[in-house]
């Protein structure tokens, strides 16, 4: 009896695993995953073909939890890595990523600073594939396609938030806007943004989402990745007024936790 118990139980084991792995292989979505890491950015894209998309990684090595449910234990790589800038909200998480994944490819803009957990990152990084973000780069992976959209000379940049790399992904007839920290100035300087999902700039802070810039992106859905009760009054109420001038409608990782979008190429879908 315990012998036949055995046989079934392992054969339940083979049988899940064996889905997850022909669940890997044929997923029609492309999934996109705002991940709540606290205060700070860190966004999974995952296409049909199961090419594996990683936008900066938070603060901290929160990242992790999320990523070891989204990647398979059977994949230890990465695909391509991009950091959007320099300030540790968005690359401290990295650090840990880069120590227990594979990066293939790693994109982000060249400006360096002299933090001690910076030039750490920037060791592990030297094993990857390095790309220096320009705009109007086109990366392609499988039916996905990925375009810079700024910066255009971050060298001439002041402003680290300002330096952030913009990126607008696009799945067929669905595509998303990632604006990492940048200001309004910025914004006014973007071409091509129209976008079904806009990440809202800068954790929701006044100095960026000007009405003007909504109404060119013209989004169905606006993203704010934020940390609960911080202590920078992230999302601030004026952006928030100005995004429910134009009946959008808001998600935050505050309130929601990790926000989940599928498309099919066509109709996008959400899952909390």
């Amino acid at each position: 009896m315990k012998k036949n118990l055995f046989f079934l139980f392992c054969l339940l084991i083979i049988n899940i695993f064996l889905w997850q792995v022909i669940f890997q292989i044929t997923c029609p979505y492309f999934q996109v995953t705002f991940l709540d890491v606290g205060q700070g950015d860190s966004i999974f894209l995952r296409t049909p073909q199961n090419h594996y998309i990683l936008i900066d990684g938070g603060s901290s090595s929160k990242v992790l939890e999320h990523l070891d449910k989204k990647i398979p234990f059977f994949k230890n790589n990465i695909d391509l890595v991009i950091l959007t800038h320099a300030h540790d909200d968005h690359y401290l998480g990295l650090i840990d990523v880069f120590q227990r994944y594979k990066v293939n490819n790693f994109l982000w803009n060249g400006v360096e600073t002299k933090a001690s957990s910076f030039l750490k990152l920037q060791e592990l990084v030297k094993d990857s594939n390095i790309i220096i973000a320009k705009k109007e780069q086109r990366i392609r992976a499988g039916f996905v396609f990925l375009e810079v959209l700024h910066p255009v000379n971050s060298e001439q940049i002041k402003d680290l938030n300002n330096t952030s790399v913009v990126t607008k992904v696009s799945f067929k007839n669905n595509s998303f806007l990632f604006t990492g920290d940048i200001y309004q100035e910025i914004e006014k300087e973007l071409e091509n943004i129209d976008s079904d999902v806009l990440q809202i700039a800068h954790h929701g802070s006044k100095t960026s989402t000007s009405e003007e810039f909504l109404r060119l992106v013209n989004p169905k859905y606006a993203i704010i990745s934020v940390g609960k009760d911080n202590s920078y009054g992230h999302p601030h109420d004026i952006v928030l007024k100005r995004i429910q001038k134009y009946d959008i409608f808001v998600l935050r990782t505050d309130l929601l936790g990790n926000i989940n979008f599928f498309s099919d190429g066509e109709k996008l879908e959400i899952k909390i």
